[in-house]
């Protein structure tokens, strides 16, 4: 009867096993052959080699972890610069360029120097209509 409680517990929770082996070495080396291992000692050492190390983060996964971060941290800094370099426009060609800004870095991780690259292109697109009726002006004034 205790042998299936046993048996219950560490097929719930296998680090009830261990447990186990401290207070009754003997009954949990029977658990242990009832899960088709020969011993206790075998169990452990599965536990022991699937248990990850360092908390499951490795040192790789840190890293790439933090590099991540630090690009996403970059690049809403370089979007709030960008947004910055736009809301010069007025109102209605603001909405416009942030549009156009949205559409061509959509995807990108964008740093300082690209975002506001693409403001500019995002503002020259905006202001294209604009700067040909001012060169078309200029010209007519020429003549």
């Amino acid at each position: 009867m205790i042998l299936e409680t046993e048996i219950k517990k560490a097929s719930i929770d296998a680090n009830s096993l261990l447990e186990l082996h401290r207070q009754d070495p003997k009954l949990a080396n029977e658990v242990s052959q009832s899960f088709g291992y020969n011993s206790y000692e075998d169990v452990a050492q599965k536990l022991a080699d699937d248990k990850p190390s360092n908390n499951g983060i490795s040192e790789e996964d840190f890293d790439a972890r933090y590099n991540r971060r630090r690009d996403q941290e970059e690049h809403e800094k370089s979007l709030k610069k960008a947004e910055k370099a736009i809301s010069k426009l007025d109102d209605e060609q603001r909405e416009k360029a942030q549009s156009y800004f949205d559409k061509i870095s959509k995807g990108h991780m964008l740093d300082e120097d690209t975002a506001l690259e693409f403001a500019e292109m995002a503002t020259l697109y905006v202001n294209k209509d604009k700067m040909k009726a001012d060169r078309l002006n200029d010209g007519i004034a020429l003549l």
